[in-house]
């Protein structure tokens, strides 16, 4: 079997895992990939696939056995494992069914993956056995920003001496320059507190140096307590292609129930 032939039948081979990732990729908040690590991801979601295949194949096996003659329905599904055998021999027929087996399989697979990582189960349970310290966000940033109390926010615009209050409706995952969108927005000065205007919505973007979000409704007890819990925040907060947005403030309208008052040392900031 020449390179080229025996590369074909990899990528083939591979594709229940390029499946797996792009789901996973799609579903959850992560760093950009390299494509190393997409080819390193999808050969270990390809393995898992072919061994949850490989599972499904056994309990079949066992179902048909019992059944006998009743096991009609079931007989469709492939007697026999030749994955490997298909990769290291060339006159080994490739069993296309078991390909497209395996890849319907690595769809559930992928988004129960998606889920465990978007409610951070691992990190649940290794910090509930003291394994673990780790918060499980890519960033200080979205840990923050899914407290639950961190809905309320005052943005310093320090380059520009401007001061955004609002709710956070959505946010930016890990890309740089950050970005808010706030809702029941008011703009002050930054040095005077003086209001400029309020607005419904309002985008906020700038550069990581530009700016400070303080979180007036966060206290540090709350944070304290909270911390195990918001560790796997995220079932109000669905992940979305370009960022993650937040529930809280989306049916508010004009309320301003929850609306801390402007602090009067707003200056110290600045």
């Amino acid at each position: 079997m020449n390179v080229s032939e025996f590369t074909a039948r990899a990528l083939l081979l591979l594709t229940p895992g390029v499946i797996s990732v792009l789901i996973v990729d799609a579903l959850t908040v992560h760093a950009e990939r390299k494509p190393f690590a997409f080819l390193i991801h999808s050969f270990v979601f390809g393995a898992a696939s072919y061994s949850l295949y490989a599972v499904v194949w056994w309990l079949n096996s066992i179902v048909a056995a019992l059944l006998g003659p009743l096991a009609v329905p079931i007989s469709w599904w492939p007697r026999n494992i030749t994955i490997l055998n298909a990769l290291v021999d060339n006159k080994h027929t490739i069993n296309f069914s078991e390909v497209a087996l395996t890849a319907a399989l690595a769809i559930p697979m992928a988004i129960f993956v998606s889920y465990s990582l978007n409610h951070k189960l691992l990190h649940r349970a290794a910090s509930g056995y003291g394994i673990t310290k780790k918060f499980g966000e890519p960033d200080v940033w979205g840990f923050t920003f899914e407290l639950r109390e961190a809905e309320w926010v005052r943005v310093r615009d320090l380059s520009s001496n401007l001061l955004f209050e609002g709710w956070v409706r959505a946010f930016s995952d890990i890309e740089s320059p950050r970005e808010l969108l706030l809702f029941d927005a008011v703009v002050y000065k930054n040095d005077s507190g003086e209001e400029l205007y309020s607005v419904d919505a309002i985008y906020v973007s700038r550069k990581n140096e530009d700016w400070t979000v303080e979180f007036p409704n966060i206290k540090r007890t709350l944070i304290q307590e909270e911390v195990p819990d918001d560790q796997q925040a995220g079932e109000s907060r669905p992940t979305e292609s370009n960022g993650r947005s937040t529930e809280a403030g989306s049916d508010r309208g004009d309320s301003q129930e929850g609306r801390p008052e402007f602090a009067t040392d707003h200056t110290e900031a600045g």
